[in-house]
């Protein structure tokens, strides 16, 4: 019975090993390598704590473990790291807070450490030459054309997809379930290809339709559907790591990502060739233009699955940056179109596949002579963004916004000039006599109005002296002294604070205008400048644990606000401010308007890439040619001598030489249409990830993947018209017992709801669902800075649009993601997790969102014109709306007793009916049956 059915349950989620380790031997080795080793290492073991090895590490400091594993919160070695222990290591400076986060994260997951037995740390492994026993793998050998098998019950057989899966059942001693009964189909192909419920309409529609070809018009009309693309480019974005933002430090906006993922859902829908779709993604800037166009507009925005991904912009050592993104382009890629984990190649050969270090460093050539930062050696260096018109005028428009950039900049800097000369004149004077007047408002209890009355002070910025100076919770280094101080040293020690901030500022004003007199004409030309303002001590009013700049003077009470700082200049730095204001207005005046913009890549110089030994970019082994992984394109390759070869891998990538990327593509399909791929390791086709369930049909797939011009629609038109996908999920026990994980495929298997699906579909079932496709639903999203941007979360309940445009903040996704298990969007995601947990559904019982969209589906049922219809027809369209099958006899029934005893027991005769249809349609909505598919 459907009634009275809720989500429940305990989570099925579990690490994979694989996960585990390639986490481990791209996050944590290399930093273990880099910033431990040396003090505890094979050579030296301070404190008896070796951390190259498994043993090491569980041995500890002194005996002692350093961490229990999947509780980083006992750890004293995250405490040590944090510092936050009078150890503090490495003692030589903090870690940046994203080595720190890779830690916690590995200690979460159970600090998997792979292949203890045999290596260390200190083995490289790079011998230079391919382990001859690893490459005879299955995914290394060529796609065959495997030859139907011979199979008992022939008249099963729809496509030939049927006749792979049967001769495997039928081995067996198995007989497949029968087939799904008609509504079924229709709300799983429906779903599968759409992420939409069918409507009633729809519902009736095929019903009536008893022709041969209803189902297979079914597919044809879902795949012509424009949401096809939006349902399916999501599985790609999910793979492709896309997301809104750059995380890592800064978190800063992609502001114009929205393209590419627009691009995404375009090529799904105009069925893009998928040999196309690789090269675009990969090499699009450097491919030719259609005839009549000036550039290749979606090549470029089509690099966006280079550009998008996490990427620091503050870090201190530039190389590493560069290097940080070259790694993450390589997992990026190499797990999308290769199923390979090359990454765990960057400090030593691959310990279980056939993949060496200098393989990884050949593919870091190329992405290191690929441009995706404007000036990595620049502080405050931004990523690249493309425009997306005609060459000549898109590097006018870029040269233009330097200057404009530059201009307000000196705009900037000549007002902040302007502000630290009034405070000097009319606000640090006074400073020893506020921080003397606030002691005795907090201290000795006089009033604010008194003490400005005796002083002449202002009671506005008494308050604020006040608020600041007064004991607090928080450390607070820089106000011991005042603290401290005792009646007869108050004096002294507040004049003292005066004239040191006066001694701070005079300097800071001094440098700022030797800075700026001689960058200013620099700036305003958009020319880079000489040298960087030079930090001085810190002022003695700033909050450190704010993070409020040292350097501004302008925070705590002689902060200034934005809106006032203008008025307060003198009349000298007004006429100046005015002079750069007016500089900068003209050339905006003449600037081009801003055309299309995408985040892309474009090429850089050409680099010579040594090998990075044990991945040190300070550690330079020999170098190496440009060109493609030994296993997969052989010894006998041609260097890529010219660009940055971002081309010649793409054409790499779809070469029928290259047995990887058909066979991956092939198995995303199977997945996301079967919930499981024929390997269920779908991002790791190498040693440490599972086989196929059927290699020949693994080959057979990706052999006519190949042969139907690479058309993703060709394959789901053969998948979806097989009797394999419209097997029933009804497993017998027989099955049950010799396929309990339907290897077999023997039945099809229930499925959860993903998140995009619930949210469209609650917010179908409201009638609020916004069906625009494509375009930018953040159009503002420029005007936030990075520490705003990490303040602030993307709320989905005040958006009706559909899941998939939903901006994706990586510092801050909607909290809902994760507890439907949306993902991190920081890592290429081949297969999201399944869980069915108690949070789960109390969000959908008492969630502001859950509990709108029940009501507004009960005003749906009921508005104007229902209330003629029966209780039998209301109950049938809510049954069709969320379930999309009919109620039977006992299902109408119960519901109606439902129904009538709730409104019995309603006080208020009024809003009874509407009560009790808003309950029993939430009910609906959070039945198992509602967020399962069959």
């Amino acid at each position: 019975m459907l009634l009275g059915t809720v989500l429940s349950g305990v989570s099925l989620e579990a690490t994979q090993k694989g996960d585990g380790e390639h986490f481990f031997e791209t996050k944590i080795r290399p930093l273990l390598i880099e910033r431990c080793s040396s003090c505890h290492g094979e050579k030296v073991q301070m404190a008896g704590l070796d951390l190259t090895t498994e043993v090491g590490f569980k041995k500890g400091a002194s005996g002692q473990p350093v961490f229990l594993a999947g509780h980083p919160e006992t750890s004293s070695l995250i405490r040590a790291v944090r510092y936050e222990d009078s150890i503090k290591m490495p003692p030589t400076g903090k870690l940046p807070e994203s080595a720190i986060a890779a830690l916690t994260r590995w200690i979460e997951m159970g600090a998997p450490w792979p292949d203890t037995a045999k290596r260390s740390f200190g083995d490289t492994g790079d011998q230079g030459a391919v382990d001859p026993t690893k490459t005879n793998h299955w995914s290394f050998q060529p796609i065959r054309d495997p030859q139907l098998p011979t199979v008992a019950n022939t008249s099963w057989i729809k496509t030939d997809v049927d006749a792979f899966i049967l001769a495997q059942i039928e081995k067996k001693g198995l007989q497949p379930v029968r087939p799904a009964d008609k509504l079924t189909l229709l709300r799983r192909v429906t779903l599968d290809l759409l992420g939409l419920l069918p409507t009633p309409e729809e519902i009736k529609y095929f019903l009536n339709d008893n022709s041969s070809r209803a189902y297979a018009d079914l597919v044809e009309r879902l795949l012509n559907s424009q949401h096809y693309g939006e349902r399916w480019g999501r599985h790609w974005l999910d793979v492709a790591r896309y997301a809104d933002s750059t995380g890592v430090d800064e978190d800063k906006p992609y502001i114009h990502a929205w393209r590419y993922r627009d691009y995404v859902i375009e090529a799904f829908n105009a069925d893009l060739p998928y040999d196309r779709f690789v090269s675009e993604q990969v090499a699009g800037d450097l491919l030719p233009p259609l005839p009549g166009h000036d550039i290749n507009t979606k090549g470029i925005t089509a690099t966006g699955f280079l550009a998008l991904g996490p990427m620091a912009l503050a870090q201190q050592d530039k190389v590493q940056m560069v290097y940080d993104v070259v790694d993450e382009q390589i997992d990026t890629m190499s797990k999308t179109f290769l199923a390979l984990t090359i990454s765990c190649s960057r400090c030593h050969d691959h310990k279980f596949d056939p993949i060496l270090t200098t393989d990884y460093y050949s593919l870091a050539s190329i992405f290191a002579s690929t441009r995706s930062y404007v000036n990595p050696k620049q502080d405050g260096t931004s990523f690249v963004v493309t425009p997306l018109i005609r060459k000549d005028l898109g590097e006018r428009y870029l040269e233009e916004q330097k200057k404009i950039r530059g201009g307000k900049r000196a705009v900037s800097t000549v007002l902040r000039i302007g502000i630290i000369d009034y405070k000097l004149r009319k606000m640090a004077p006074l400073i020893a006599d506020y921080m003397l007047a606030a002691r005795r408002v907090y201290e000795d209890g006089v009033t604010i109005e008194n003490v400005t009355q005796e002083a002449k002070l202002e009671p506005e910025e008494l308050q604020e002296w006040v608020d600041y100076l007064q004991p607090s919770d928080i450390p607070r280094a820089h106000l011991d002294d005042w603290h401290m101080a005792g009646a007869a040293e108050r004096d002294r020690v507040a004049k003292r604070y005066e004239q040191l901030y006066i001694s701070v500022a005079q300097a800071r004003m001094k440098k700022m205008n030797a800075w700026i007199d001689e960058n200013l004409e620099k700036l305003m030309n958009g020319e880079r400048q000489t040298r960087r303002i030079e930090p001085l001590r810190r002022s003695p009013f700033h909050t450190e644990v704010d993070g409020v700049s040292p350097y501004t003077l302008e925070a705590g009470p002689l902060a200034i606000s934005e809106k006032k700082r203008e008025e307060l200049l003198s009349s000298k730095f007004r006429k100046r401010v005015r002079a750069v204001q007016a500089r900068l207005k003209r050339v905006e005046m003449d600037a081009l308007s801003q055309p299309p913009l995408a985040c892309a890549v474009t090429e850089g110089d050409s680099i010579r890439q040594p090998v990075f030994i044990r991945g040190r970019h300070d550690n330079h082994g020999p170098i190496v040619p440009k060109q493609f992984p030994v296993v997969l394109a052989g010894h006998d390759q041609k260097p890529v001598r010219k660009g940055s070869g971002r081309l010649e891998l793409a054409k790499f990538l779809i070469s029928t030489g290259n047995p990887l990327t058909a066979r991956v593509m092939a198995n995303r399909i199977w997945l996301g249409h079967f919930g499981e791929g024929l390997v269920r390791t779908p991002n790791n086709f190498g040693r440490t990830g599972e086989p196929p369930t059927h290699p020949d049909l693994l080959d057979y797939l990706a052999r006519r993947f190949m042969d139907s011009g690479w058309s993703i629609k060709h394959m789901h038109r053969l998948i979806l018209l097989s009797n394999t996908y419209q097997m029933s999920s009804n497993v017998s026990d027989v099955s049950w017992s010799v396929d309990p994980s339907n290897r077999l495929w023997s039945h099809f298997s229930r499925r959860r709801l993903t998140l995009e699906e619930l949210r469209d579909n609650y917010l179908g079932l409201a009638g609020n669902l916004n069906l625009t496709v494509g375009g930018n639903i953040e159009p503002n999203a420029s005007k936030y800075t990075e520490f705003q941007r990490n303040n602030r979360r993307v709320n989905p309940d005040l958006n009706n649009r559909r899941s998939v445009y939903l901006p994706l903040h990586r510092n801050k996704l909607p909290t809902v993601l994760s507890l439907f298990n949306f993902g991190d969007a920081t890592t290429s995601n081949g297969k999201r997790n399944q869980t069915n947990i108690a949070p789960q559904a109390l969000y959908l019982m008492n969630s502001g969102f859950a509990n709108e969209c029940a009501d507004k589906f009960a005003d749906q049922l009921l508005r104007k014109g229902s209330i003629e219809k029966t209780e039998d027809e209301l109950i049938k369209r809510a049954y069709s709306m969320a379930l999309s099958r009919y109620p039977d006899h006992d299902e109408n029934r119960m519901a109606i007793h439902y129904l009538q005893s709730f409104r019995e027991k309603q006080t208020s005769d009024g809003n009874a009916r509407k009560a009790a249809w808003r309950s029993f349609c939430k009910m609906l909505m959070t039945s198992n049956e509602f967020h399962y598919v069959d």
